[in-house]
């Protein structure tokens, strides 16, 4: 049996370092090579003619797929990636067969029959473009000739179809066919060795429809078969058909090769010159490039060995670029087959290709040698009055390094210069941007192409834009001591291209943009400012330019110029004590913008008015010695900086008195609850029954002034019909007040236990509780309320019941007060429900109270539910704590997530820390907050925390804080606990503090049962200004300056002083002056104003008003005199 091998040039992707046409001496799988096809996948099958078929994958796997055959004579793979495979039973069988295989599996399509008349040996296979399949071949001899050597075939099952070329003979008697190829629109074209087609004389090349009809097309010349075959034709895509083989052309003498036109005539355009001996051309195979691959009988074109297999330019010259080595160790002949890619395979009867062993089938490299690329390039070009060279070749690449112009040829189509000032060198590949080259952006386009002619030319687009230097003229903010002269250079953080102004003077020109009110050298950036300028802050702006002035940025300098202050202070002590009345005077100093202090100013006491009222240190001390009375003491600060000459001086003014001995007004019983509003009104609650002498009944609304807001006028929570107090407040976010405690009627509503006020105090009969909370002692009550976001409410307290259904001391109603079902708490709380109920912004609660444990599991008395009111176990809800009420345990969020614990509990886990405690957001003892907290015994009521410095205010019943004697019932702490001596200044409330909140702005209201702050009347509700030390919350409603009594030293004096109500006045010194006479009580209302001389006995008379201080302002047409008066 004859064996069959084929050429198979293949075009894949290769490695640009080696040369095209060589040997791939890395592929090298274990198949024979043979019949070929490939599939769309870039699978390779082979065939040898007997056996199983070879599947090889592109990495060079190799299977074998579908049945054992013998006498295989062609394989083709159709555009479903099927494999079909043609067989004779032997050489001189009557039938061929053709099978279908799949390619994955190689199962045989069972439906696909082909039964071929009388021996047709297969040797060219095709498919139309509807899928029909074209064979074509020869007969044996002896068999019928005028059966036709070309059939079409049903794509499904083989079958003929006989609608082709119907009725007509084909190409019959000694025809064979070699070759079949079908275009884009389906003509088809059939090359072989015969005379005609349907009895049509044509000579071995015919063009047919996609129906078999023959076209006009005729090629005319080839000497008569048989002694002419066209055995291979390649179809280019402008219609010309390259043919070759085994012929003659006789008009033109050239043999073996053509090309022709697509009108049938011959292309005189292609001539090779493949160099005796010639022999047949077995396969021609056109490139993407367009480049023209032939396999055959030669050694030589143009006398360059080329050893069968060769590559020609489009014009038929030799293509020198493609170099495929010494080739096989004979002469290959056979098929051919282009698959995706770009690299060529070679099969033959060969068992060595270029030295290296292969079993019938080589890799050749298939794509060009010089990978050329070349990148589109951007240049930002700062135009700073130098030339810029930039070279275009250094973003390209060649064989993937960068070329130079020794490797490539450059050219442009773009007149050169490209623009004023920018020129680009062929021979070089650079582009130079003078000095006089304009702003703005230029384009234009090269080419490369390799010099040795290998490989595509290759063309970029350059960018330029040509930039001025960035000028960047930065704002300059001085704050300097105004003592000495002082210069500074505006220019010295100042760039043009990052380079610093002051440095590159000649580059650029700067102005001055308006007037300055100091010496500004434009020359040298240097401003000037002389001593003696008032203090203040001062402006000027100025502008840096190119010369050209057409690039231009401004700045400003901005200068402030601070002085060394000594500010007026003042205190008040009781007599017969002795007091510090100031506890430091630089307080409320300032050096040069800083905090006064002993390290940056010295003190020296100027005059005293008592010989025992001292400075130490900081601090005015009065002894027991002074007598009551008002005193100064005038002092005088300097910079202790030896090159700032600076001093001032100030007036301390100490009051000597005794404490009022009766309570006034405002409240008049105790304030447990202060909550404050968006319109900055304050919501109190307690026992108190009036408020400054007006009827109100344990809950008020005040102003921001702390005076009575008399529009808001509930009467009150009833039980039995008995007054009781709230037991807890809480403010929604559009002002409506929630009111809980242990009540059945609010103002003369029923209402159980909570219900929610209008703007005027009266109950909104929007909102109902039903039939309230219940429990198994009589003494139901709502304890803590707390609002969620989405408006629904948290409550907690003595109940298992609300409504109704049961609720172990926790529920969330709707905000119509209705139970929300959907947050169920099971068994809820063992013991009473939280007194304190806090919610963090993530929708976790924070419980506080003296349960001992939650839905069956412990929880001593701190714990932390999720939002539908389960454990969260992320918490330490199991700590070491004893608590005896419901008040004992309170709860604090500080907005970073850190919680308060505090009320009246003692060595909190054994941490030695009492009645306060910080705990991080996991519930663990937070270290940072120091200290012991309140004595043992001594109960915290409230705390609140500065969210901008951390401090912590806190008020409660304690003597001493953190063992600190001078904090007692209200203090303020560092963030980390450390007690803040300079805070309260004196003595502070004069009792327990039980409520304390801080405003917006910072002050902050405290409530209790005290009735002194500092020792003025301040009854059970005042307000603390924190940056100030004495007489807090004494506030002058005309001038909103604290009232500070200054000294007459003419010697006006008002006696006696205290007194029962009658107090005289004598003016000596004033005899001929008038004055006016107001009188303020100690919430800065007026109550008495008068005109008087000094002629006359003036008395003022106080007995119809409240025991306590009262501030006296006594004015005439030069100056005003304060004082201060106390009524038994």
């Amino acid at each position: 049996m004859k064996k069959i091998y084929v050429f198979l040039l293949s075009l894949i992707m290769y490695s640009a370092f080696a040369q095209e046409g060589s040997l791939d001496v890395s592929y090298n799988p274990p198949a024979w090579g043979g019949l070929l096809a490939v599939d769309s996948s870039n699978n390779l099958y082979s065939h040898t003619g007997y056996g199983s078929l070879q599947k090889i994958t592109p990495a060079g796997t190799v299977t074998t797929i579908g049945p054992s055959l013998n006498n295989v004579v062609q394989i083709f793979s159709q555009s479903n990636n099927d494999i079909l495979i043609a067989t004779i039973d032997n050489q001189y069988a009557a039938n061929p067969t053709i099978i279908r295989i799949s390619s994955t599996t190689g199962a045989v399509d069972p439906n696909f029959t082909t039964s071929i008349p009388d021996g047709l040996w297969i040797k060219a296979m095709a498919q139309l473009p509807d899928g029909r399949i074209l064979i074509g071949g020869e007969r044996w001899a002896g068999n019928n000739g005028n059966l036709s050597r070309l059939y079409c075939l049903n794509k499904i099952t083989g079958a003929i179809d006989t609608s082709f070329n119907f009725g007509q003979n084909g190409i019959t008697t000694s025809g064979q066919v070699f070759d079949i190829e079908v275009d884009s629109s389906g003509n088809i074209f059939v090359a072989g060795n015969f005379l005609s087609y349907n009895s049509i004389l044509r000579n071995d090349i015919i063009k047919l429809d996609s129906n078999g009809n023959l076209s006009s097309f005729n090629f005319a010349g080839l000497n008569t078969p048989p002694s002419n075959t066209i055995k291979t034709i390649a179809l280019q895509s402008d219609g010309k058909i390259l043919i070759g083989g085994g012929f003659v052309h006789s008009p033109s003498g050239k043999k073996n090769l053509l090309r022709i036109n697509a009108d049938g005539t011959l292309d005189t355009g292609f001539s090779h010159s493949i160099d005796e001996p010639f022999y047949d051309i077995e396969k021609i195979l056109l490139q993407a490039t367009g480049k023209i691959v032939i396999i055959g009988g030669f050694q030589s074109i143009s006398s360059v060995a080329r050893a069968n297999v060769a590559r020609l330019n489009t014009n038929g010259s030799l293509d020198l670029c493609f170099v495929p080595g010494v080739g096989g160790s004979s002469y290959p002949a056979g098929d051919g087959i282009l698959d995706l890619n770009q690299d060529i395979f070679v099969v033959g009867p060969f068992d060595a290709y270029d030295g290296y062993a292969r079993n019938n089938l080589a890799k050749l490299k298939g794509k060009s040698v010089n990978n050329l690329i070349a990148n589109n390039d951007t240049f930002n070009v700062i135009q700073n009055g130098s030339p810029n060279s930039i070279n275009v070749l250094n973003n390209d690449y060649l064989n993937g390094v960068k070329p130079t112009v020794s490797d490539v040829n450059i050219t442009t189509s773009t007149p050169n210069p490209i623009a004023t000032g920018i020129n680009f060198s062929t021979a070089t590949g650079t582009i130079t941007v003078s000095a006089n080259a304009l702003p703005g952006t230029y384009t234009f386009s090269y080419t490369l192409c390799p010099k040795t002619g290998c490989g595509d030319c290759k063309t970029a687009k350059v960018t330029i834009k040509v930039n001025w230097p960035t000028i960047n003229a930065i704002d300059d903010t001085v704050i300097a001591k105004n003592c000495n002269e002082i210069t500074h250079n505006v220019l010295a953080n100042d760039t043009q291209a990052g380079i610093p102004v002051d440095q590159i003077f000649n580059n650029v020109k700067v102005t001055l943009s308006g007037t300055s009110p100091f010496s500004f050298n434009t020359n040298t950036g240097i401003v000037t400012i002389p001593a003696g300028t008032p203090a203040g802050t001062y402006t000027f702006n100025y502008t840096i330019c190119t010369p050209s002035t057409l690039n231009c940025d401004t700045a400003t300098f901005k200068i402030t110029l601070q002085d060394l202050i000594a500010n007026n202070d003042s205190g008040t002590v009781l007599v017969n004590t002795n007091s510090t009345a100031v506890s430091n005077i630089l307080l409320n100093d300032s050096y040069f913008g800083s905090a006064a202090t002993l390290s940056n100013v010295n003190i020296t006491v100027i005059n005293t008015s008592h010989p025992n009222i001292t400075l130490n240190g900081t601090a005015i001390n009065v002894s027991s010695a002074v007598p009551i009375g008002i005193y100064t003491l005038t002092y005088k600060i300097c910079s202790s900086d030896a090159s700032c000459n600076s001093c001032v001086t100030a007036v301390v003014t100490i009051t000597v008195t005794t404490p009022p001995s009766q309570p006034g007004v405002r409240a008049d019983h105790n304030v447990y609850h202060i909550k404050t509003q968006s319109s900055s009104k304050i919501i109190i609650a307690g026992i108190f029954k009036h408020y400054n002498y007006i009827p109100v009944n344990g809950i008020a609304r005040l102003n921001n002034d702390l005076t009575l807001d008399q529009s808001f006028n509930p009467s009150g929570a009833y039980l039995s019909g008995t007054a009781v107090s709230l037991q807890a407040i809480a403010i929604q976010p559009n002002d409506r007040i929630i009111v809980a405690g242990e009540f059945d009627v609010f103002s003369g509503v029923p209402a159980k236990h909570i219900t929610r006020l209008l703007e005027n105090g009266n109950p909104d009969l929007s909102f109902s509780s039903g039939s309230g909370v219940s429990w198994i002692n009589p003494n139901a009550a709502i304890t803590a309320v707390a609002i969620q976001n989405d408006g629904r409410i948290i409550i907690g307290g003595r109940f298992n019941k609300y409504d109704g259904v049961t609720r172990n001391g926790i529920a969330r109603l709707y905000p119509n007060g209705a139970l929300d079902p959907s947050f169920d708490p099971g068994s809820g709380f063992i013991g009473q429900g939280p007194n304190s109920i806090v919610i963090q912004p993530d929708g976790k609660i924070l419980t506080g109270g003296v349960f001992t444990g939650y839905k069956g599991q412990p929880m001593n008395k701190i714990g932390r539910l999720d939002a539908s009111g389960n454990i969260d176990p992320s918490f330490n809800s199991s700590n070491s704590i004893s608590v005896v009420s419901e008040d004992d345990v309170n709860l604090f969020l500080q907005k970073d997530g850190r919680i308060f614990l505090y009320g009246l509990f003692s060595n909190f886990n054994n941490s030695g820390k009492n009645n306060i405690v910080r705990l991080s957001s996991g519930g663990n003892i937070d270290p940072s907050f120091t200290g012991t907290g309140s004595p043992v015994g001594t109960r915290i009521w409230a705390v609140d925390v500065d969210p901008i410095t951390g401090q912590v205010y806190i008020g409660g019943e304690f003597s001493y804080f953190n063992n600190n004697s001078s904090s007692h019932y209200f203090t303020r702490t560092s963030s980390t606990g450390i007690v803040d001596n300079s805070f309260v200044g004196g003595y502070g409330p004069g009792t327990d503090v039980y409520a304390l909140k801080r405003q917006d702005d910072g002050k902050v209201i405290i409530g209790g049962a005290f009735d002194t702050y500092n020792l003025a009347q301040a009854n059970r509700i005042t307000r603390i200004i924190p940056t100030q030390t004495n007489m807090q919350g004494m506030i002058n409603p005309e001038q909103g300056n604290s009232l500070q009594e200054i000294h007459n030293k003419r010697g006006i004096s008002i006696y006696p002083n205290p007194s029962e109500g009658i107090f005289n006045i004598d003016f000596r010194g004033y005899d001929e002056n008038k004055f006016d006479i107001t009188i303020y009580n100690a919430l800065g209302q007026l109550i008495h104003k008068a005109s008087v001389t000094p002629q006359n006995t003036n008395q003022i008379d106080l007995t119809a008003f409240e025991a306590g201080s009262y501030f006296i302002t006594l004015q005439n047409a030069n100056e005003t005199i304060n004082k201060i008066i106390v009524k038994k």
